[in-house]
């Protein structure tokens, strides 16, 4: 017999059944991964949306968190320059009276280097006695006849 025919016969005297068999399992592993592929994929594709819905949950209250602190800041620096301008009008005030710096600053336990510093954000015209509506000063400002001279 020639060489090709010894062949032939070889490969078709090895076992067709286990060939077979080996191949239907091997169609089965496939159809099983691409099963599972299909099903992680489909539960991914549900979850999609609740991601990019939790994103733009998040981007939202991120940009509410933002603005709030904006806002607490700019309230925070507004509280600040008016009780620098009060601190400054009242340094003003006892200068007027003829108080020095040195001893404002010893009656208050704080340093002329930070009097000086209040001093600026003092307002540009005096402080009359009117608008503080102190009772103690002529005229009992806003609140005339609580204690002042009417």
């Amino acid at each position: 017999m020639a060489r090709w025919c010894l062949q032939r016969l070889r490969f078709w005297s090895v076992n067709i059944r286990s060939k077979s068999e080996a191949r239907r399992k091997v169609r089965e592993a496939q159809s099983r991964a691409n099963e599972d592929r299909v099903a992680v994929s489909a539960t991914m594709s549900k979850a999609r949306p609740h991601r990019w819905l939790a994103r733009g949950r998040l981007a939202v209250i991120d940009q509410w968190e933002a603005e709030w602190i904006a806002q607490v800041r700019a309230e925070g620096d507004r509280r600040r320059q008016e009780q620098r301008a009060e601190s400054g009008a009242a340094i003003t005030r006892l200068q007027g009276r003829g108080e020095s710096l040195q001893t404002i600053a010893a009656l208050s336990d704080m340093s002329v280097a930070e009097l000086r510093a209040l001093l600026k954000y003092a307002p540009a015209e005096p402080v009359s006695a009117r608008e503080t509506g102190g009772p103690h000063m002529r005229g009992g400002g806003a609140r005339s006849g609580v204690g002042g001279i009417a």
